[in-house]
């Protein structure tokens, strides 16, 4: 009788561990991982100019490459740097016939995609002195061009501030525009903008209908983490509650928001003379529009 009940166990304990390997094997199967090689990526490059820029436009055009690059890796996407990808003599990081043959090389060599974003300016065709970015997302290995992103114009003389807030404004368009076009960059690890879900009030006083939807189809279409947004009150067509639903942390959304209204020429501080105030209170964040003026010009007129 111990014999046949040990023979039952030994029976029993092998089956089981058929079925453990079996299952796990399945998930190999089912999801597997995926290497380095297979990860897409990106290289932020000025696009090569027939003639030599003016001072004014060289030192837009050399900031905003690096400041993009600072854009992305805020939002969890790691530019590669050239020089670890192309011919080490090449030391000018433009889109020159020189560059793209190595990149093609570096590209033929890896499962996954290599994307340009070749950055570059072009004067804004109203004002001549308004320099407006522009991004062009290229693909490597067949030439196409998935995407093409700009922003509002930046103000010559070089201003830091709109320089940073343009850079933050063509990450988050270039984001969108990969993830909508299949591109998958290998994820950062801690996403330095997000964290768990949660709910952030969001309060905008002082902003009519048309600039209330603006600045919310922006928030829904470009801030990383968005989950979604419900109306909670509006007691008039100027003052909204909103509950805005992200992963992103309160100190990014607040940061976020002030590129955009920097962005859109809208200077922001707790001073009377200024355009907008923006609080950070404990519920979540309240803007304000102190001057009785249109922040987004282009889609509300003013």
């Amino acid at each position: 009788m111990i014999r046949n009940l040990i023979f039952r166990i030994i029976k029993v304990t092998s089956l089981v561990l058929t079925f453990l390997t079996l299952s796990l094997a399945g998930l190999c199967v089912l999801a597997p991982s995926i290497s380095a090689e297979e990860y897409d990526q990106v290289i932020v490059l000025s696009k090569m100019m027939s003639v030599k820029e003016d001072d004014k436009n060289q030192a837009i055009t050399d900031a905003l490459p690096i400041a993009l690059s600072m854009a992305l890796t805020e939002i969890g996407i790691t530019p590669l740097d050239a020089r670890f990808a192309s011919a080490t003599f090449l030391e000018d990081d433009q889109t020159s016939p020189e560059m793209i043959e190595a990149l093609q090389r570096y590209d033929a060599e890896r499962t996954g995609r290599l994307l340009i974003l070749e950055v570059s300016v072009t004067p804004d065709m109203s004002n001549p002195e308004l320099m407006t970015p522009i991004v062009s997302v290229i693909d490597v290995k067949s030439g196409l061009i998935p995407a093409i992103v700009s922003t509002l114009p930046v103000l010559v003389p070089l201003d830091h501030a709109s320089i940073n807030a343009a850079a933050t404004a063509l990450a988050r368009s270039v984001a969108m525009r990969m993830d909508e076009n299949g591109y998958i960059v290998k994820p950062s690890k801690i996403k330095p903008w997000g964290g768990v879900a949660r709910k952030v009030r969001l309060a905008l006083e002082g902003f009519n209908g048309c600039e209330q939807q603006v600045l919310l189809t922006i928030m829904e279409e470009e801030f990383p983490g968005f989950l979604g947004i419900e109306l909670q009150k509006a007691p008039n067509p100027d003052y909204s509650i909103y509950n805005y639903h992200t992963t992103a942390t309160k100190q990014r959304l607040n940061k976020w928001v002030r590129l955009l209204m920097a962005e859109n020429q809208a200077s922001m501080s707790s001073s009377t003379s200024e355009k907008v105030r923006l609080y950070a209170q404990k519920e979540g964040l309240r803007l304000q529009k102190i001057k009785n003026t249109v922040i987004f010009r282009a889609e509300c007129g003013g």
